[in-house]
């Protein structure tokens, strides 16, 4: 019997312990409850970046197809201003020798003009003294009637 007794105050012993244990299974188990939802919540906001990271990805891929084409139009702005640039510097130039000519045609009429006011001036002078010369006999003319 002494086993029997033995026996008897080791599942007493256990028959006590049940409750606590019971405690420490129950606590387990709501620690393993709010484990798994916090999982799942970790799970459900990973799967939530993952989308965010994939639209930054396709945003970011249209984004570099669109810099692509805007840096080829940008090129090709780039080669039509040259030309464009050529063209107006050619006209320029053009017009500077037209000018250049003008120039050159203006300071040989400025002195064809000078010549001939020159001219115009020394008949005047001529002009003038013949004049005097006709007003002097005017007067004798006058003078002696």
């Amino acid at each position: 019997m002494a086993n029997n007794n033995e026996l008897e105050k080791r599942v007493t012993v256990l028959e006590k312990e049940i409750p606590a244990m019971q405690k420490d299974t129950a606590a387990a188990l709501h620690l393993a409850q709010c484990a798994d939802r916090d999982a799942s919540e970790f799970k459900l906001a990973q799967a939530q970046n993952t989308q965010v990271f994939n639209a930054l990805r396709k945003t970011q891929l249209e984004h570099d197809t669109l810099l692509r084409e805007h840096d080829t139009l940008l090129r090709e702005h780039g080669k039509r201003l040259d030309q464009v640039e050529q063209k107006v510097d050619a006209g320029f130039e053009r017009v500077e020798r037209r000018f250049d000519l003008l120039r050159i045609r203006l300071d040989a009429t400025d002195m064809a003009v000078d010549l001939q006011l020159d001219k115009i001036r020394e008949g005047f002078g001529k002009m003038a003294v013949g004049q005097e010369e006709i007003t002097q006999l005017l007067t004798r003319i006058i003078e002696n009637k």
